[in-house]
């Protein structure tokens, strides 16, 4: 009864309705064994003080990997007995498995997110391709290299797009050189467009003082008010969300935008790309697939005390 029993009640059982069990009683146990691939105060938050209930999104995507490979085994092990099974993981799977995956923006995903992207292929065909450009990821957990997903994606192939169509010769030279900077190595990159004459040029301000970083951009706003003889679709980006209202203010202080019939909106909950003579402020986590005419980059020197060098630049696109 013991040994066998549980043999003949098949795969559903044994195989999907004790993964619940076995992950929580898994989590209690790491609980007991301390160490540097998890985060203990997180664990213990979920384990002791929410009653080992909740997943976590990156728990999210391990499981929904592990069931949905679990899936195809048994699709590969036996086609008929796939086909029998009811059980709702199975169901789930079978609903949204698919013979084609795109992903775009693929820089931006973890290895874990496409630990369960991945799984998420057809059990008899599939093509999963991605399309992006570690020169615009956005998050810290996105992948720096292809290579990375060797792991997750075996006999993955890469082709490269090496002619930027979009960027003028300047804007390219300096994504180039912050690409060298945050990546590491050179960009691969060269540009579509012959140089010109009249291409305006990146402008950089550094300072500690929050309201004459401000002057500076207001002052450089109105620059190109006079040269366009109008304001053209101008943003300013922030690291976080929680810099914008006291910057606002700052600009607004100033006087000067007032004055000009410019108003200031603070974008940190999303899009709001209406309205004429409007300069917007975005986190930078809500600005992926935007295009302004011209992009102002500032840092804070009061919730981000750890960001070097404290700067603020102007790039006309």
């Amino acid at each position: 009864m013991t040994y066998f029993q549980p043999v003949t009640k098949g795969i559903d059982r044994n195989m999907f309705s004790l993964i619940p069990r076995i992950y929580k009683a898994f989590r209690k146990e790491l609980m007991q064994q301390p160490g540097t691939l998890w985060d203990e105060k997180l664990l213990e938050e979920i384990v002791k003080k929410q009653h080992n209930k909740p997943l976590h999104p990156t728990e999210q995507s391990l499981l929904l990997g592990f069931i949905n490979n679990l899936c195809r085994s048994v699709y590969k092990y036996s086609p008929p007995e796939f086909r029998k099974l009811r059980h709702k993981y199975v169901e789930s799977y079978r609903t949204n498995c698919r013979p084609v995956i795109g992903i775009d923006e693929a820089t931006d995903y973890s290895l874990i997110n496409y630990y369960a992207i991945y799984s998420l292929r057809h059990y008899q065909v599939s093509n999963v391709t991605l399309c992006g450009d570690s020169m615009q990821c956005l998050h810290k957990e996105g992948i720096k290299d292809w290579k990375e997903l060797e792991s997750i994606i075996p006999g993955i192939k890469t082709q490269e797009l090496k002619v930027s169509y979009r960027q003028s010769p300047v804007l390219l030279k300096l994504a180039t050189n912050l690409y060298k900077q945050t990546i590491g190595k050179e960009a691969p990159y060269t540009c579509y467009l012959d140089p010109s004459g009249n291409l305006p040029q990146p402008l950089l301000y550094r300072g500690d003082d929050e309201q004459e970083k401000a002057d500076w951009i207001v002052n450089r706003i109105l620059e190109v008010r006079k040269a366009y003889n109008a304001v053209p679709s101008i943003a300013i980006f922030m690291n976080h969300a929680d810099d914008i209202p006291a910057f606002k203010k700052k600009l607004e202080d100033n006087g000067l935008l007032e004055e000009g019939g410019i108003e200031v909106k603070d974008c940190s909950s999303g899009e709001q790309l209406t309205g004429k003579d409007t300069i917007r402020l975005f986190p930078l986590d809500k600005v992926k697939g935007m295009e302004f005419e011209v992009v102002f980059f500032t840092t804070s020197t009061t919730s981000s005390p750890k960001t070097t060098p404290r700067w603020s630049a102007g790039i006309s696109t």
